[in-house]
């Protein structure tokens, strides 16, 4: 039997999995000059030990991409009144298959939102 906890986790595991799809489809058509063709979709599992709301606040960027790979931002931990929430900041070289820690921190706040200049540089707010 699942519990609410597993259920919630599952849950967070599919959001990420989200995330990186519509990540990489933006990423498809804004580099493409042809029609898109339908294609294989294939899902990353980022990280299975995260929080119930490892990617809160939709209405932020917690995903992105240029030429220097897909970049994800997302809460792993937390204490119990939020005041020390361990954040990752994690990318992938290959498309997605696979994503490595590239830094995380601790802070009061949930994952820093992320954006991306021309030049590839990766800027967290």
């Amino acid at each position: 039997m699942k519990t609410r906890f597993h259920r919630i986790l599952a849950n967070n595991v599919q959001h990420l999995l989200l995330l990186t799809f519509v990540s990489m489809l933006a990423s498809s058509f804004a580099n493409s000059q042809e029609p898109t063709q339908l294609r294989k979709i294939e899902l990353t599992c980022i990280d299975d030990q995260v929080i119930h709301s490892a990617t809160f606040q939709s209405n932020t960027q917690h995903v992105v991409s240029n030429r220097n790979g897909i970049f994800a931002a997302f809460v792993k931990t937390r204490n119990e009144d939020y005041s020390a929430q361990k954040w990752r900041l994690v990318r992938s070289v290959d498309g997605g298959r696979n994503f490595s820690l590239v830094t995380e921190g601790i802070s009061a706040t949930n994952a820093p939102v992320l954006e991306s200049d021309d030049d590839g540089n990766i800027y967290l707010y």
